[in-house]
């Protein structure tokens, strides 16, 4: 496997809102798993970010926050 291929792995942290709308969004996409789905959203936000019509931007599912949910424990 190439570096550019070589899987890493990240912890993400997100509401139950934030899965709530992953869920539907995996659901309504016929996505088999909620990592294939997470993917895919990063993945069609990162074209989104860097596409040439500046216009298309901040177009997104979710709102992005400035701040991590706060963690008990």
């Amino acid at each position: 496997m190439s570096e550019s291929q070589t899987i890493k792995k990240t912890l993400l942290l997100l509401t139950q809102e934030e899965m709530d709308l992953i869920d539907l969004w995996r659901l309504e996409n016929r996505f088999t798993s909620r990592t294939a789905a997470i993917r895919a959203l990063i993945g069609r936000g990162c074209r989104d970010y860097f596409s040439e019509d500046e216009d298309d931007r901040g177009t997104t599912l979710i709102d992005v926050q400035d701040e991590a949910p706060s963690v008990s424990g």
